[in-house]
């Protein structure tokens, strides 16, 4: 009876560690590169924790380069961190999105909490969203934490205004948006690129695959990214 016990203890301890070593990684990654071996790299995260992610020979890297507001036109892609109802969307980031990034994206979905760079307060505090799309209009129009969504699409339309620019952003799926736009929301562009563009200290954002792999890594060049 008391092996038994001890056994039944046994169990319970390494059901424990298993669990513990099996934690799932998370959807995107933030931080800055600390080790990088041949099949993964380590990222010291924003919050001091480290994490060591598995890369293979279908992850996939890209450059982030300051842009700017002014050039976004019409036909451009872009995925924008948004904030407010769908009838009020403001950007708190834009990423302008190469060709050969655009197949399989999705018009909207949840994303993450990131700094709140739009200047505007949010007219009911709702969840920010992030918006990635094709501009279809541009109107001119201490960063706190927000609540965000992912909407990618095409612009179709641009104005600008006293406060910034609103774009029109024809959706995947075929709905449109109109995203308003200040001048101090970064604009930053996607340039592919390869692995050598990775280095320790490097700022990246990791995208991660269902088994934990990298499935994009996001490396900023003088900047970091900020979506």
């Amino acid at each position: 009876m008391l092996n038994r016990h001890w056994f039944s203890l046994a169990a319970v301890f390494v059901f424990f560690i298993g669990s513990s070593a099996l934690s799932p990684t998370p959807a995107r990654v933030r931080g800055t590169v600390t080790i990088i071996d041949g099949g993964s790299l380590t990222v010291k995260e924003q919050d001091g924790t480290t994490l060591t992610i598995g890369t293979d020979s279908t992850t996939k890297y890209v450059d982030v380069v300051p842009s700017s507001l002014d050039t976004i036109k019409v036909n451009d892609h872009i995925g924008t961190a948004v904030k407010g109802p769908l009838n009020h969307l403001i950007a708190v980031e834009i990423a302008l999105v190469p060709e050969t990034m655009r197949p399989g994206r999705i018009g909207f979905y949840p994303w993450d909490s990131l700094p709140d760079t739009s200047g505007f307060p949010p007219p009911d505090r709702a969840r920010a969203h992030v918006a990635s799309g094709v501009v279809a209009h541009i109107s001119r129009a201490r960063p706190e934490m927000t609540d965000t969504n992912m909407t990618n699409g095409t612009v179709s339309a641009a104005e600008s205004s006293r406060i910034g620019r609103t774009l029109t952003v024809t959706l995947v799926g075929g709905t449109s948006a109109e995203i308003l736009v200040s001048r101090t929301a970064p604009v930053v562009r996607f340039i592919p690129s390869r692995r050598l563009a990775l280095s320790a200290g490097s700022s990246v954002v990791v995208w991660t695959r269902p088994d934990g792999k990298a499935r994009i890594v996001a490396v900023g060049k003088g900047i970091r990214p900020p979506m």
